[in-house]
């Protein structure tokens, strides 16, 4: 454990947060431990988490950011899509996924503009499956031909499928089936789902 991470934990306990908690059978020890595995909410020490970042790096940075992954955070949806714009390293890929999974979690649409550029970059691989799941919401035409984009990246493949599909959009019917997935792999489940919904939306306008 780094200095930086010692001092941001007892900053956070110093500021009202559990040093010790229990769940169920198992114990957790540390405050961020606690916010990221226990129903304690990380809101009262939001800005301390969100200013630890440029101090930290690797796990340390992860928990963190799994720690911030909750509804209601003011500041931490900008500063997480920063973060990730400016770590598109592939050695990182859990960290690049739990950004994108705090992003999701938060949506925040302040931070709509920053999901579409970074569900463009391909460099941030697998990080950026839980900011396709964003893309329905943003419910733009930009949003749209992203997602479609997505199809052709076997990285977010799975997930600008089930994107696509909630767009509700017919025309993708054809790209859709014309996709190749594997039987028990996500992205076909996805497809599936994806291709029933939208033909359920087409009989529904027909009648």
């Amino acid at each position: 454990m780094s200095s930086e991470y010692e001092a941001l934990e007892a900053r956070l306990v110093a500021a009202g947060a559990p040093a010790s908690a229990s769940k169920g059978p198992l114990d957790f020890t540390g405050p961020i431990e606690i916010l990221v595995n226990t129903s304690h909410s990380a809101g009262p020490y939001e800005g301390l988490l969100v200013e630890a970042f440029p101090s930290l790096s690797g796990n340390e940075l992860e928990m963190v950011v799994r720690a911030l992954s909750e509804r209601g955070m003011k500041r931490a949806g900008p500063a997480l899509a920063t973060l990730m714009a400016s770590d598109t390293s592939p050695s990182t890929p859990g960290l690049l996924w739990a950004i994108g999974n705090a992003l999701n979690t938060i949506n925040d649409p302040r931070t709509y503009p920053a999901v579409l550029g970074l569900c463009a970059d391909g460099r941030l691989g697998t990080g950026r499956q839980m900011l396709f799941a964003m893309l329905p919401r943003i419910r733009s035409e930009a949003a749209y031909r992203c997602a479609l984009a997505g199809l052709n990246d076997l990285s977010v493949r799975g997930h600008a499928i089930e994107a696509v599909g909630k767009f509700g959009r017919i025309e993708a019917l054809t790209q859709l089936e014309g996709l190749e997935t594997k039987a028990g792999l996500y992205e076909h489940k996805a497809k599936t789902t994806a291709i029933r919904r939208l033909k359920s939306a087409a009989e529904g306008r027909a009648r």
